[in-house]
This record gives C-alpha cells, structure tokens and sequence, in this order.
C-alpha cells in the first residue's frame, strides 16, 4: 500500500511532521514503512495556467508571446505550434525547483527585449510514464481538462505533490489497506489532541426524477448489506489525467474512467466496488444467494466452475453475474459502446470469499480487501463518492435512489483481557491507565470489570482482533516497538548479560552435539496434511486450521518424524542418498505445546574413503546416539520393544521410556512407507524433551587414569527370544564396580526365516581394572562364575 502526503492531509489535520519523524513514528507504532519523494512540498514554481491569446514576435516568424492566467497575467515566450486559446496549460515560474530531490533551474528568456516570466510544462518534464499518457499529451505542452482551477497548484493537482510512505503490510492489518483507515490509525498513534479526523464534506449528487428501479433480494447470511446506484448516459473514455497519474503512482494501471473511479475509492476507502452494464439485464431483480449443486459458471479461459451449495452468488434473471464480487461475468462486463451501468457496494462474511476462492485462486484487489474484512460502515460513502466523482467527470445522470438491503451488521466479538495475562505474554509491566489509554485511543469499547481485568470490543473496521493476544499487539504498538527490548527481560539476559536458564542452556548445547556428531539440523513447518499426521500418531484429538490457505498445510503437528520423512524423500528425489537430520521443535498438543527431538537416518552415516570401513546407518547406530544424548542430559533411557507403530518394521522397533514413562520411540521405517516416499532403508527416532532438559547436569568429574593393565574376558551365550538385549544389558551394568569398569555388546547372531529356533547369540565383552592393584585371574574367574550363575538363574542362558 502506497500512501500520499497530501491525499492523506484530505482525511487527518492539521499534520505537520517532517517525513523523517512521521516515518519513525509509522515504524515504531504502526507497520514498517519506507518513504520516497517526486516533488518536495516547498516546490511553489507549477501553476496551473490558462491561455488567453497569443501572438507571433515580429521578426522571429518561429516564436510566440503567449498571455497565461494564473490569477494574474503573465508573459511567457514560446516555439510550440500547439498553443490553444483558453486550454488549461502548467507553467513553471523563473525559481529553482526540485526534482526528486535534485535541484533544477528554470533559465531567464530575453527576445527582442521582451522578457519571459516562465516556461511550459511537459509531461516529460514531470517524469509522467508515458504508458498512460495519450499522444497529445505527450507533446511539448502539457494541456489540462477543464475542471482544472486556475492558480493552483498542478503537483498537488495531478497529486504528486509531497512524500510517498510504502508500506510493507501484514495478513492482519486490513484496516491499513486505505486512506481513511490509515488516517484514523496513525491519530491513534499520535495522541495529538489538535490532530482530528476531517469531516467529509457533503457530497451533492444531481438526481434525475426518475427513481432507481432495481429491487435486492438477500437469500444468505453470508451477505450482510448490498448496495445499488443506477447511472445513466454515460461515456466509457479515458481517465482525466489527474486520476491516471494519481492512480499510477499506487502501481495501478489505469483501464477507463469507471474502473479508475472504482480503483481509486478502493484506495481511499477499501471498498471494492462491482459494476455490471445495466441494458444486460433482464429485470430489475438482483439477488445474493448460496450456489445450487453442479450449477456452474463459464471462465475467461472458456472452462466450466462448477459451484457447491454453500458458494456464494449474485444473480439477475437466473443468470450468475458475479460471484461473490470477486469476479464478474464477462457477458455482463462494462465497453465502450456501454451507456447505462449499475454501480455497487456489499459486504460479505470474509470466511465465504475464502472458501470459494480456494477453487477459483482468483488474486485481485477485491478478493484482497472482502477476505480480509472492510468496514461496514463505509459502504454507502463510498457507492456515493464514486456516482458524484462520477458525475463530475463525465456529465452522467444518476437515478434517483440508492437501492439499500442490509440484513445484519458485523460487530467484533468482545474479549476479556487481564494486566497479569499481558505480562505474562510480553513481559512489559503496563500499568492500568496506560491499558485504559491505549485502547480509548485506538476506539476500542471498554467495560472496566476490575482494576486487573477489561472486557474490550474493537472497532468495526479492525476485523482480525479476535483474541487476547490480537489486543495485546495493538498495546506493543501503542507502546512502541522500539521500546520491547529495554523490557524483555529473556532477550536482556541473553544479548546483554549472556545468560540462559538451565533449559535454554541443555537446548543449545546439545544442538552442538548432535551437530559434532556429524547430524545436519533442519527446519520444517509446524502444519502438515492429515497423511502425514497419521504416520507416526494415532490421535484422533488434533488442532487444525479454520481457514487453512492450503490444503497440505491443515494441521498442527503432533510429532516431527513425519515432516523429517519428508525432508528425507526431497533429499534422495533429488539423488541424495547419504542422510544424516534432526530437529528440535514444538509440536502441538490440543492443551499444551512441546519440545521434541527427531533424528532421521538413511545411507551412509561416515564415509571413510579409501580405508572402505564406512560406517552404514543402522538401528544400532541410532540407538548408539541415543546413548550419547541420554549420557550428555546425565539421566537413563529404558527401551522396550514393540510393534504398535504400523509404519516401523515389527521386529525393529521400540519404545523409549523415561522413569517408566513413554517419551518416544525408535525403529526402522517399514518398506511399504519407503516406497511409498521414494527412500532406501531409513532410521528414525524421536523423544520429548520437554522435562528432560530441566535438569541441572552434574559436575564432571576426572578419574586419574589406571596405571595398571586391564583384563577382558568374552561372555557368549543363547537365551531366550523373550528376554530383550536392554533387560540382559541392564542386568551386566548392575555388577559394576570398582574393578569391573566396562560392559559392551561385542557379537549378535539370530537365524532369520527359522521360526522353530526361538533363541538368539549374545557374546558381551566384560572389562576388569583396578586402580591400585594388579589383578589376577583369580579374582576375574570367581567374578565370571558369580555373573554366570546370576544370569542362569535369571534369564537361563546357556553358555557356549
């Protein structure tokens, strides 16, 4: 959105900022906003002119005097053939001027003793695109319409005139979309009270006798108000100049006089306009109603829409002219050979523009400002704004009568806010009255439930403020965004002090380790489809999007493994095999949000080369990771094999337990996913870490290395398929001691496609070592008998 200076002026005064400070304010208060000028305001040299006669020099055939009013008469010499009496013409007085900022002379003429007052203006000379401009007015003189007003001043005329604010605007910030809402933000802002809204002044529209005969039926709660106007004898033509250039300097192409009115109420108040050629309808019903079944509508590009029921349409006839002012039929669009033209205003229930829009991905202007809500309350304005613009521009005669329905007027709903839930959220202390000020400002209507708790109702045209925090946003703003940080007391630690809590410590931390590990760390989106939420989940209680923009991103998720399956298959799609990732993220529970880790591997974890002894990626590597994490947060993991996860292979898989509670899961992605996402053998892991990391990790202590040799024995034997590896291994790490310092699995052997063999091989390597003494075999052999025996009797192993 482009902003004026001076169109602005017609709407807030008085308003007397440099545009260094306003601009500081704007960014600071309301939205980020960058400012360029064409002509300064202090440029007085442009005045509009009128040409009274003109004569040729004696002596100098080639040259004319010309005698132009400005209010007064002044001289001007010139060698343009295309001088007319009584045309409005622009005259650039004997001054310096600037020129975007760039100073520029306006030589002296002196002719046979005559001397020149001034020169004439061009378009070029202006910097008019050429783009909108006719051929004659492309000439060395620029001539003016009529309506022109001698005396004044031609940059504010053709409305480039003062500073230009772009704005760079949010989803959330409609009500920014348009002159007269950008006006009544920034006095909010400003709490000036010398600063006021300008009254609009009447508008006087010349009415035929004749009464507008059209007749408005409403059939749908997703209309609440249409307007008509009926306008007759009416030349469809090119723009005034005035209205192209002031239309183009918004990045809007001009396309005729109607469109251009339209597009410019849409600048001014953001209203979107719909016009339809009135000879084309059949009778003077129109109706808004919801779409039958399979009822359809015939595009541009000559291909069918089909509608359901709850789609939104205005009719005349039986024949669909719109649909949901968004698009118009072309049968019923406005050309040159058109005369008489219905001109109208509504408001439609934003969720419904959406809906149909996701089938139609139309991307105009008026789908911009309907989806995202318009105030109300401009409705009938502006229908009249654009008749009386109208009217003034093309001689046209307006029936008597605007045709008006409205069936229900939208209200914001009303929201209970607190001081303490402020704080809570943005850690700044505002106190009652700054609350209180704050939104009085900014027209919110407040009832005063305690001294610590509101009950607020934001105006009509602010139609995203649904919740709490949509409140507080409009506070920070008032507040000032530039002063968040001498608050925020979590930034203030970090950026200043370099200090985290225990958590944030943990977090950053092991982020490096798993990156020293060789694991690269991704980012993906918190909403995914319903596919790949039910991957690895089977809740059937989930959040998900109301209005979602797309249909691959409706819900919030639940785990991250599915968004890092899909970074998998993206990878090896695009021939990358080798894949090492992990995330830390929130996923979202419906009453709470949590911290998880997901690791996925596939291919080659470490290539070594030409050695040829690259480690693969593997259950055991993953769980060998999983012992480095566990190991680094200083607590202990349980596994607990399984096969309730439909989309792990059966028998490699299992749950990860925490003080005998369920914290996540790891195994091997089952073949029939694999191929269903184009990638080879993958690994995948993931825990919550939510109340892992609150732990404050112990101090590491140094052992002085052993000075004695160390003595390790292999311990083989077969057990039971019943008894898992983590029971057996937990059950060797209870007899360490003093001497018995180390426990590793050195050998697994199973037969695979044998179901009658129920046992499987484990051979541990058990490592001996004493640090003031040499052991002896003695020692270590009445050890392995105890251990022997404890496992016999406990698992009934059998040595081998």
């Amino acid at each position: 959105m482009i902003i004026n200076e001076n169109i602005l002026k017609q709407y807030i005064s008085p308003l007397n900022y440099e545009i260094d400070k306003l601009k500081l304010l704007i960014n600071n208060h309301m939205i980020e906003a960058s400012s360029y000028c064409y002509f300064l305001n202090d440029n007085r040299q442009f005045i509009i002119g009128q040409i009274k006669k003109f004569y040729k020099i004696n002596e100098f055939n080639n040259n004319y005097l010309v005698e132009v009013d400005i209010g007064e008469i002044i001289h001007i010499i010139s060698l343009s053939p295309d001088l007319e009496v009584d045309k409005k013409v622009i005259i650039i007085l004997k001054e310096t001027y600037n020129f975007q900022n760039k100073k520029k002379n306006v030589e002296e003429k002196y002719l046979n003793n005559i001397n020149s007052d001034a020169i004439f203006c061009s378009a070029k000379e202006l910097n008019l695109n050429p783009e909108f401009l006719t051929d004659n007015e492309q000439k060395d003189i620029l001539f003016l319409e009529d309506e022109a007003s001698i005396g004044e001043c031609a940059l504010k005329y053709l409305g480039i005139k003062g500073f230009f604010l772009d704005l760079t605007l949010t989803p959330d910030r409609n009500d920014l979309l348009s002159y007269v809402g950008f006006a009544k933000d920034l006095k909010s802002i400003l709490q000036d009270n010398q600063i006021k809204l300008k009254k609009e002044i009447s508008l006087t529209i010349n009415e035929e006798k004749k009464i507008n005969p059209l007749e408005i039926k409403i059939l749908t709660s997703s209309c609440f108000e249409y307007n008509i106007r009926y306008i007759n004898n009416i030349k469809i033509d090119i723009s005034p100049l005035w209205l192209r250039n002031k239309l183009f300097l918004h990045n809007i192409i001009p396309i005729n006089n109607v469109i251009d009115v339209m597009n410019l109420i849409l600048l001014e108040y953001g209203i979107p306009l719909n016009v339809f050629n009135a000879t084309l309808l059949n009778d003077n019903l129109i109706q808004i109603r919801n779409a039958y079944e399979d009822e359809f509508f015939m595009l541009s590009n000559g291909q069918k829409h089909y509608f359901k029921s709850d789609d939104l349409v205005i009719e005349n006839d039986n024949k669909i002219i719109s649909i949901a002012g968004i698009k118009t039929n072309d049968l019923f669009e406005i050309n040159q050979q058109t005369n008489q033209i219905i001109l109208c205003s509504f408001y439609f229930k934003p969720e419904s523009i959406l809906k149909i829009n996701k089938k139609l991905r139309i991307k105009n202007e008026n789908f911009l400002r309907l989806s995202r809500g318009i105030d109300q309350n401009l409705l009938k304005k502006a229908l009249d704004k654009a008749v009386f613009i109208l009217q003034k521009i093309t001689n046209c005669s307006v029936l008597q009568k605007m045709i008006s329905l409205q069936h229900s007027k939208y209200s914001n709903t009303k929201i209970l806010i607190s001081l303490k839930f402020i704080y809570l959220k943005t850690g700044i202390n505002f106190s009652f009255k700054q609350v209180y000020d704050f939104l009085t400002s900014l027209n919110y209507e407040i009832e005063i439930v305690s001294f610590q708790i509101l009950k607020v109702k934001a105006p009509s045209h602010r139609y995203y403020i649904k919740i709490a925090e949509d409140v507080i946003s409009d506070l920070i703003r008032m507040h000032g965004y530039n002063q968040i940080l001498s608050y925020n007391l979590a930034v203030l630690k970090v950026e200043q002090y370099n200090i985290r809590d225990i958590k944030e410590k943990n977090i950053y931390h092991l982020r490096h380790l798993l990156s020293n590990l060789g694991l690269n760390e991704t980012i993906t989106y918190s909403l995914i489809n319903d596919e790949l939420f039910f991957l690895f989940s089977n809740s059937q209680k989930y959040l998900s999007i109301f209005k979602p923009l797309s249909y691959d991103k409706t819900i919030l998720r639940q785990n991250l493994s599915c968004s890092l399956l899909e970074v998998l298959s993206y990878n090896q799609k695009n021939q990358n095999f080798d894949n090492s990732f992990f995330e830390i993220g929130n996923v979202y529970m419906p009453e709470q949000e949590e911290l998880h880790l997901a690791i996925v591997l596939s291919g080659t974890f470490f290539n070594t080369g030409w050695l040829k002894k690259d480690i693969k990626s593997s259950f055991f590597l993953l769980k060998g990771i999983l012992d480095v994490i566990q190991s680094f947060l200083d607590i202990t993991f349980n596994l607990v094999s399984t096969d309730s996860y439909k989309n792990l292979f059966p028998s490699k898989q299992a749950d990860i337990f925490f003080k005998e509670k369920k914290i996540g899961f790891i195994g091997q992605i089952h073949p029939l996913l694999e191929k269903k996402y184009y990638v080879k053998k993958s690994f995948v892991m993931e825990i919550n870490l939510q109340n892992l990391l609150l732990k404050k990790k112990k101090r590491v202590l140094l052992h002085e290395i052993s000075k004695f040799p160390s003595i390790t024995r292999d311990f083989s034997f077969f057990v039971n398929k019943k008894y898992s590896f983590e029971q057996l291994n937990q059950t060797l790490k209870e007899e360490i001691s003093s001497f018995f310092v180390k426990c590793e699995l050195l050998d697994f052997f199973e037969k695979k496609n044998d179901i009658s063999v129920n046992e499987y091989s484990l051979t541990f390597r058990l490592t001996f070592n004493s640090s003031i003494q040499n052991l002896n075999k003695e020692q270590v052999n009445d050890f392995m008998l105890k251990i022997e025996s404890k496992m016999k009797k406990k698992y009934k192993i059998i040595i081998r």
